[in-house]
């Protein structure tokens, strides 16, 4: 239940500004510069309103297909000062499904705000 609660804390449903998932390392934060997006939870790729906005805050922006986010390991997620999952429609008709069969992999790793 504990993932379940943590992946429903991370799905950020974007309104207004980046809205993100901070990750962390046990030594301090990550690299300050560097987000990491779910292409399957955006609309628009790198022209989405998520990249566009972590971009305009100076943040690098990696969007990963859901076979590259499974494929990430813990050291690889923690090289993002944040994860960002969006709503690429508005209605919560999107998948989300690479971030939960991985949620054991990034969960332990949140370290931070998340924002809805």
């Amino acid at each position: 239940m504990r993932g379940y609660r943590a992946l429903v804390l991370a799905l950020a449903l974007l309104v207004v500004g980046v809205q993100v998932v901070s990750v962390g390392r046990s030594q301090g934060f990550a690299a300050p510069d560097k987000v990491l997006i779910l292409s399957t939870t955006i609309s628009g790729g790198i022209s989405s309103t998520e990249a566009n906005e972590a971009a305009a805050k100076g943040f690098a922006v990696d969007i990963v297909d859901p076979t590259a986010w499974s494929a990430l390991t813990p050291a690889q997620f923690s090289s993002y000062r944040a994860i960002v999952l969006g709503d690429p429609t508005c209605s919560g008709a999107y998948s989300a499904a690479a971030a939960t069969a991985t949620a054991t992999t990034w969960e332990p790793l949140l370290n931070g705000n998340v924002i809805i």
